[in-house]
């Protein structure tokens, strides 16, 4: 009987080791990591995923044109229980922006128009996100939630808020333009986030001061994108301290921080 070749196998795996480690050492000598104010808002607009961000930026200051206030996370239908997420909140802005439809109609919109507008996008907010008519939904996901990268037939949002005290998207606050810094650019409001829920789940991203860094991104390689609450996209780095982050994160005017590409102040 013929003895295995121990020595060729093992060989033949240090090869393929030592090919991988070379191809990874490769790609970190081809990004160049953005050092000024350009250099990041041009890798920004190159990264797969901008213009997705910019239309859910548009969507989101749209919104607070016609209420006076960003969306919350989790939106409550008029029994003060059933909950939906802010993605399906911002349908009928998204529609207007993505197919051109009720250009005019939705700036006159009270709080009870609005809602049927949801309905007429096929959700009923009246259900939770998976009852049986709700989940027929899932499948129509506007694109601007769907990462050029993820699978086709994905019905995973690939952005989420950052929820949290002290966040954009604080539990049980109306947040608005005047509660943010001053200057909405320095706050972090969306990041986009492989966490594999479906996009109509009101869920997102949980942040607290005494908790690590929420992981970020999933789709591209060296960092991520992110939603800034002027309507900035901005690409993060990986190499972003978890310091820096938290004053991104955070509204309060006190927290600074120095991240390439993101203005701290105009």
């Amino acid at each position: 009987m013929q003895k295995p070749m121990r020595g060729v196998t093992l060989l033949g795996i240090t090869a393929f080791a030592i090919s991988l480690l070379a191809a990874d050492q490769a790609e970190k000598r081809t990004f160049q990591e953005p050092e000024t104010y350009e250099a990041a808002r041009e890798l920004s607009q190159k990264t797969a995923g901008y213009r997705n961000l910019q239309k859910i930026g548009l969507a989101m200051h749209n919104y607070h044109d016609l209420f006076g206030q960003f969306p919350s996370a989790v939106v409550y239908a008029p029994d003060g229980k059933t909950q939906h997420s802010w993605r399906v909140e911002l349908l009928p802005l998204l529609r207007e922006l993505v197919d051109g439809a009720a250009p005019f109609r939705l700036k006159y919109m009270d709080r009870e128009l609005y809602n049927a507008a949801i309905k007429e996008c096929g959700y009923d907010i009246n259900q939770p996100w998976d009852s049986p008519v709700n989940l027929t939904v899932l499948k129509t996901m506007p694109p601007v939630y769907h990462h050029p990268s993820d699978k086709p037939d994905s019905t995973e949002s690939a952005y989420y808020a950052v929820v949290g005290k002290g966040t954009a998207f604080a539990p049980g606050e109306v947040i608005s333009y005047t509660d943010i810094k001053e200057w909405p650019a320095s706050t972090l409001m969306l990041a986009e986030s492989r966490s594999k829920s479906p996009w109509t789940k009101p869920v997102d991203i949980a942040y607290s001061e005494d908790a690590t860094v929420p992981r970020f991104g999933g789709f591209t390689a060296h960092g991520y994108l992110v939603l800034s609450c002027d309507g900035g996209v901005h690409f993060i780095s990986d190499s972003v301290s978890p310091e820096n982050l938290r004053s991104f994160i955070s509204r309060d005017q006190s927290d600074t921080f120095e991240i390439p590409g993101v203005p701290y102040r105009y």
